[in-house]
């Protein structure tokens, strides 16, 4: 591939705007955003107008100074940013201890300017199988990606059986593998290796190495969850170990034929798929020594290769079956049966924070073959209840941050609202 982002230029402010009105329109609510924006010159006035109405004419003065301020601080290869904090934290669904980094409102800039800046290499490299750090490619996303290849297995077996030609399941075994710690262990040396090759920019260049090599503070090495470079970067890095894996191949009787037949990547974890289980055996053990040698990860030792017709692919919270079946996984099942329960139990009611939680899993029910067990728990009333009801509280909160009051009326799952006289309201 040839060297890309030669014709970027990020000593043009005019070239960052769009990298800051992105990260600026997306985190404009917090505190430290708003912090950021009155140090450049925007009274409070304007900051709360412009958090309702994005009026561009109050924020492309700001915009401007910030974006000068950028192209300075790259120029003199100086970032000038606070130090990075790094939390603990530990996941409530998985009881995981995680490190998450927590970035200043500037380097959070600088991080939307390394990525749009380096979005050339991006578009060639990442790969339609990663799915993750792409907007619109989530767990639905690889879901459908895994029945897809599974019904075209299927249906190419049925041709087969019809026709009475002989055919070999391309979709018989899968091993799901996990890297170790994926982003405290990741090598800034390995992905600056790749990226020097691809990147012709040295600006790009030592903007991304900066900004990576800010994350090891306090005895922390490797990339920083919680950070937009980061994510990038290891994405980045295993599209290599995809085409690595695509590209095995093993000839029988003078014709070659694939180890994998299909390879998903969703954040660290890489599902692979095949007709041969000896061939996927040794596709993974070459994955292992490619992920050690050339990128620095390792890979947990608990992989297994199982059968689609005895252990269906259990990934991305969605369990799918060799006839195309798509369930929900069990534990979330039980989480959500769970809220379901207890808006009955309840007498049809649900705090706010129960509300949040049972439309977390609306898309599993969604987008699973799961018509019996909504029927069965309402969840379809339950899911509008919930919807109904945030609704009416941001729209409360909405409301008082802009000086108004609004009356809430009804009972049970039904909500209305009014705003008050205007005697009232001025009482």
């Amino acid at each position: 591939m040839k060297r890309k982002c030669k014709k970027v230029n990020l000593r043009d402010w005019n070239n960052l705007v769009p990298a800051i009105e992105d990260v600026i329109s997306r985190h404009v609510k917090r505190y430290d955003f708003k912090n950021l924006l009155i140090k450049f010159g925007m009274s409070n006035e304007d900051y709360h107008l412009f958090s309702y109405t994005k009026d561009k004419d109050l924020i492309d003065p700001i915009i401007e100074k910030i974006a000068k301020e950028c192209v300075s601080r790259i120029e003199q290869r100086d970032l000038h940013l606070w130090k990075v904090e790094i939390r603990i934290k530990i996941d409530k669904s998985t009881g995981k201890i995680r490190q998450i980094g927590k970035e200043s409102a500037m380097q959070q800039i600088f991080d939307y300017i390394a990525f749009y800046s380096a979005k050339e290499i991006f578009d060639c490299r990442i790969l339609p199988e990663q799915a993750s750090s792409i907007k619109g490619r989530g767990q639905i996303y690889g879901m459908k990606m895994i029945k897809g290849w599974i019904d075209k297995d299927d249906d190419a077996a049925r041709y087969a059986r019809k026709h009475n030609a002989r055919y070999i399941r391309k979709c018989r075994y899968h091993v799901k593998t996990d890297i170790e710690k994926c982003y405290p262990s990741a090598d800034i040396e390995a992905f600056l290796k790749f990226f020097r090759r691809d990147c012709g920019n040295e600006d790009v260049l030592w903007l991304w190495e900066s900004l990576l090599r800010s994350h090891q503070v306090e005895g922390y090495t490797g990339f920083m969850i919680g950070s937009l470079v980061s994510q990038w970067a290891v994405q980045y890095m295993l599209s290599f170990a995809y085409r690595y894996v695509k590209d095995l191949h093993y000839e029988r009787r003078g014709k070659r034929y694939k180890c994998v037949e299909h390879m998903l990547i969703f954040m660290d974890d890489m599902l692979l798929i095949g007709s041969n289980r000896k061939r996927l055996k040794s596709a993974v053990r070459g994955l292992q020594s490619y992920l050690w040698d050339e990128l620095g990860f390792t890979i947990k030792s608990n992989w297994q290769i199982h059968d689609i017709n005895d252990d269906p692919i259990d990934m991305m919270g969605y369990v799918v079956y060799a006839g195309g079946h798509v369930e929900i996984r069990g534990r979330d099942f039980i989480r959500a049966r769970r809220m379901a329960l207890r808006y009955k139990s309840q007498g049809g009611f649900l705090t706010m924070r129960q509300c949040q939680r049972i439309l977390s899993y609306k898309g599993y029910f969604l987008y699973s073959n799961s018509i019996n067990v909504s029927k069965k728990y309402c969840l379809k009333k339950i899911f509008k209840y919930a919807a109904k009801k945030i609704s009416v509280e941001e729209k409360r909160k909405n409301a008082k941050r802009k000086g108004k009051q609004f009356y809430q009326t009804g009972n049970g799952n039904k909500f209305s609202e009014r705003r008050m006289p205007y005697g009232e309201e001025h009482c």
